[in-house]
C-alpha cells in the first residue's frame, strides 16, 4: 500500500488496520448486495437449498420446493443479520487498532499520512467489492424473466440499495434506441432527452447584438404560430361540442357576419 514509511510495531499496526479496512469492506458490500436481492425477492446461489426429494408425484414436488424456497429466504435474511453483527464487531476492532496506530507512531505528519492512505486503500476495496457484487446481481437479474425485463428497460429499482456512481455504469450499458447521423457530439443530458423520444436540436452560439435584432421578429412569429393553429390539431385537442361565443360589446351599427365568420375560421 502507499503511505509514508513505517517499521517495527507501527508497520504491524498498519498492516492489521488495513486488513481490518478490508474486511469492513467487504462486509458492508455483502450487506448492501443481499439487502438488494431481499428487495428483488432473490437468493444469491450460495444461499440456495436444493431440493433433495424427487418424486413422480408432482403435488409432492411442488411442496418440497416451496419448503425450499422459503428455507432459502430465511437463511438470506439470517446472512443479513450475521452481516450486521460482523459490521458492528469490525468497528470496534478497527477503533482498537486505530487507537495502536496513535500509540506507535508519535509524529503526527507521519500518522495522518498514513491513516489517509489506508483511508485511500479502503476505499479503493469497497468499490472493487461493490463491481463484484454489481455483476454477480447481473447474473442473478438474468437468470429471473421478469427482473430481466426490467433490467433491459433501465429500471433503477434494481441497483437503488447500491452507490449512483457504480450503477450509471451498468445502466448506460443498456441498448439505445438513438442513432445520431450529425457531426454534433451528444452530451449524457442530451442522449437523455433522445431517450425518451424527445425532440432535442443543439443551437448555435448565441450571438448578444444578432438576439438584440432577431427577437422581436422572432416572438412575432411564434405569436402568430400560436394565433394561426392548425384546425386539425386544433379539433382534436378541444371537445367536439363547443357552446357559441356571446360576445358582451356589440357596436352601434351591428356586428359584421363577414368578419365575424373570418375570426372564426382563422
Amino acid at each position: 500500500m502507499y503511505g509514508p514509511h513505517l517499521d517495527g510495531d507501527g508497520l504491524h499496526a498498519r498492516r492489521q488496520h488495513e486488513s481490518l479496512l478490508h474486511k469492513l469492506a467487504r462486509t458492508r458490500s455483502d450487506i448492501v448486495f443481499l439487502s438488494q436481492c431481499k428487495r428483488l425477492n432473490a437468493v444469491p446461489y450460495g444461499l440456495r437449498i436444493r431440493n433433495p426429494f424427487k418424486s413422480e408425484n408432482k403435488r409432492l414436488n411442488l411442496i418440497a420446493e416451496k419448503i425450499c424456497c422459503k428455507a432459502s429466504q430465511q437463511l438470506r435474511n439470517h446472512a443479513i443479520k450475521n452481516a450486521y453483527s460482523k459490521q458492528s464487531a469490525l468497528s470496534y476492532k478497527l477503533r482498537t487498532s486505530e487507537e495502536e496506530i496513535h500509540r506507535h507512531v508519535r509524529d503526527t505528519c507521519t500518522r495522518d499520512n498514513a491513516l489517509t492512505a489506508l483511508d485511500l486503500s479502503y476505499k479503493r476495496e469497497l468499490h472493487n467489492s461493490f463491481k463484484r457484487k454489481l455483476r454477480e446481481l447481473d447474473k442473478l437479474i438474468s437468470k429471473d424473466t421478469l427482473l430481466n425485463e426490467l433490467q433491459f428497460s433501465g429500471h433503477p429499482s434494481l441497483t437503488e440499495k447500491f452507490p449512483k456512481n457504480l450503477t450509471r455504469t451498468s445502466q448506460s450499458k443498456r441498448t439505445s434506441n438513438v442513432m445520431n447521423l450529425s457531426d454534433h457530439t451528444l452530451s449524457k443530458h442530451e442522449e437523455d432527452v433522445l431517450q425518451h423520444s424527445l425532440t432535442f436540436c443543439p443551437s448555435r452560439k448565441l450571438d448578444p447584438v444578432g438576439v438584440c435584432h432577431v427577437l422581436p421578429e422572432f416572438i412575432r412569429r411564434v405569436s402568430l404560430k400560436e394565433y394561426f393553429k392548425d384546425e386539425e390539431q386544433q379539433t382534436a385537442r378541444t371537445p367536439t361540442y363547443r357552446p357559441p361565443q356571446k360576445s358582451n360589446w356589440t357596436p352601434s351599427g351591428g356586428r359584421n357576419s363577414f368578419i365575424d365568420k373570418f375570426a372564426m375560421t382563422a
